[in-house]
């Protein structure tokens, strides 16, 4: 088993040195949260230090259940520009989709 360990748990002013720690101490990856004003910095932080990269999605202030088109409108937005952050978002929407639904990744058309 892989264990990860949450930026909601290192808080919001971690340095460099903190995730080489967290590398150091045996964690496979980290989940970025991204309510953190500093989330693209743990995200390069993270890459530096060769860990795996979660992304736990901004949720405040944003609703896809809203029949608001213009409040959707926006939150799709914001949740698709941090995708991009992570990296390719066609691949990180493939590899995700494909473990949330326990199917092969080949098997996932996007």
């Amino acid at each position: 088993m892989k264990r990860w360990i949450s930026t909601w748990s290192i808080g919001p002013n971690a340095e460099l040195a903190h995730f080489q720690k967290i590398k150091e101490a045996g964690f496979a990856g980290v989940e970025i949260w991204c309510e953190h004003k500093r989330a693209l910095v743990y995200l390069e932080y993270a890459r530096q230090c060769g860990l795996e990269i979660g992304m736990h999605l901004p949720f405040h202030d944003l609703n896809l259940a809203t029949p608001d088109i213009t409040v959707w409108n926006h939150t799709e937005k914001v949740l698709i520009e941090w995708m991009k952050n992570c990296g390719n978002t066609r691949e990180f929407m493939q590899r995700y989709t494909a473990d949330m639904l326990g199917l092969p990744k080949k098997e996932m058309k996007l």
